[in-house]
């Protein structure tokens, strides 16, 4: 929709129709990817299974089968009702953020997830200062 109403308005502008064109094209991609991808929640690489270990090493199934590792970036935010894990995977250049509801994980797992995500350590991490206990 917002795609639908930006060639809309691209078409009214007073430029050069090649450049009208070529937004077109693109917004159409762009939205194509976008219900493929984010919309849909089927796409290939979409996260089907989540695991979360101790060290804050994450193992992602993928939709496609394929499994990725990573760790938790220090973006992931921790709250008492919504909890956005924040990782990314060996080799890439862009994190991925999933938000976790309480009513996505029994409530003794949720607990556990948000204490391993506020005062966990990776393995890096081991000689550092102490998590703070506030």
């Amino acid at each position: 929709m917002l795609a639908a109403t930006t060639v809309s308005i691209l078409v009214l502008l007073p430029i050069h129709p090649l450049a009208i064109v070529a937004g077109v094209v693109a917004l159409a991609g762009w939205a194509a990817n976008r219900i493929w991808v984010i919309g849909m929640r089927r796409g290939p690489r979409a996260v089907r299974a989540l695991r979360v270990e101790g060290n804050r090493k994450v193992v992602a199934t993928l939709m496609s089968g394929e499994v990725l590792t990573g760790h938790v970036q220090e973006a992931s935010y921790v709250g008492a009702i919504v909890t956005t894990l924040t990782w990314r995977s060996k080799g890439t250049l862009c994190a991925r953020s999933v938000l976790i509801l309480p009513d996505m994980l029994p409530a003794e797992d949720f607990r556990r997830l948000r204490v391993l995500l506020r005062y966990g350590k990776s393995e890096d991490e081991t000689a550092s200062a102490p998590a703070s206990h506030a």
